[in-house]
């Protein structure tokens, strides 16, 4: 969208400001979004989305024909199966544990995970 996080004066389809979301988050697809903070934990059950397609499911599990229709663990596990619909097409992405760098979010790397190769 071309909008500076904290910055620049654009409305998402949430209605809020980007000017009031100082933070880049990086998606799949190359894009980042704005959000308030860095996420502090790895979360796979909570997603960041591009703009437009937070504000579909948003609206969609706000509906009150949806939601009265659909049992608390269902409507979760219905909202899970978008996230990763939209995630498998580069627009969301799980909560990964960032770090804050010159205003992006910044996923930390585990080093307990890495394997090390060398020869001796």
């Amino acid at each position: 969208h071309g909008n500076l996080c904290g910055v620049t004066n654009y409305a998402i389809p949430s209605g809020e400001d980007t000017i009031d979301l100082p933070k880049a988050y990086p998606m799949p697809s190359g894009f980042s979004v704005c959000i308030k903070s860095c996420p502090t934990k790895t979360n796979y059950d909570l997603y960041t989305c591009e703009y437009e397609v937070q504000h579909e499911i948003d609206n969609l599990f706000s509906a009150s024909d949806l939601t009265g229709n659909l049992t608390d663990d269902n409507a979760d596990d219905a909202k899970k199966s978008l996230y990763l619909f939209y995630a498998s097409r580069k627009q969301c992405m799980p909560q990964i544990d960032s770090i804050s760098f010159l205003g992006y979010c910044i996923p930390k790397l585990s080093t307990n995970k890495l394997i090390l190769t060398g020869s001796n």
